[in-house]
């Protein structure tokens, strides 16, 4: 959205810093700043340092929220069941739709190329789960597509991140050894949730399809309408 507006920003480097406790974090970047090695979370004067001519924007997280939901709008073609799950994520159940397009893959290739000529890059999975679907699309390969029942062999190998656990959770994960989701797999879900709380064993759930996840569209349905 910036680089569509600005020139410099599109060619040279560019950054977006939030201030906090006194230090400015960089906490999005474009291609240009990536390849050169800015980091999430770097201080910007740490990024400057190691990145020619970087360009450095405040955060402006109401207008991104609204480009978001603008765009979770516009998705409405594809699907009438289109969700603004998080900060950098929409989710669109796809349920009867993707046939319309040719398949699944074409659903997701269709979408794509259509943000792509808009200025948007995208990242897509798909996924009989909201939790396995976000997993693969943050920490995953490119564009997966998981069979139904499929879900837990598909996320084995990702972080704990991957279950939107918090991050008092992660940490003790880590503590514990368990930096795969396939780390903790055998382990009984009662020692699980003794270890770390109810939330993660309802993450953990959700995610490989053991317990349903409410799905709260940007356009609530009608149920029905009656007309005399």
């Amino acid at each position: 959205w910036i680089s569509k507006r600005d020139a410099n920003a599109k060619c040279n480097p560019t950054v977006f810093y939030t201030v906090s406790h006194g230090k400015q974090l960089v906490i999005a970047m474009n291609a240009h700043a990536q390849k050169l090695g800015a980091r999430k979370e770097m201080v910007l004067a740490d990024a400057r340092a190691i990145v020619p001519n970087l360009q450095a924007k405040e955060d402006q997280p109401e207008q991104f929220k609204l480009i978001l939901q603008k765009i979770a709008d516009w998705m409405i073609r594809y699907t009438p069941h289109v969700s603004v799950l998080s900060e950098d994520c929409i989710l669109l159940d796809a349920t009867g739709c993707a046939h319309l397009w040719g398949g699944e893959k074409s659903y997701i290739t269709a979408i794509k190329e259509r943000l792509r000529s808009f200025g948007y890059t995208a990242k897509i999975s798909m996924a009989s789960t909201i939790g396995a679907a976000w997993a693969l699309t943050h920490y995953g390969e490119e564009d997966q597509i998981v069979a139904p029942g499929q879900e837990l062999q598909a996320i084995l190998s990702l972080p704990p991140e991957a279950l939107r656990l918090e991050p008092e959770v992660i940490e003790r994960l880590y503590k514990l050894g368990f930096k795969r989701i396939n780390d903790f797999v055998k382990i009984p879900s009662a020692a699980l949730k003794r270890r770390l709380g109810e939330s993660f064993v309802k993450r953990y759930y959700q995610a490989i399809q053991k317990m349903d996840e409410p799905f709260a569209t940007i356009v609530p349905s009608v149920s029905y309408v009656e007309r005399l």
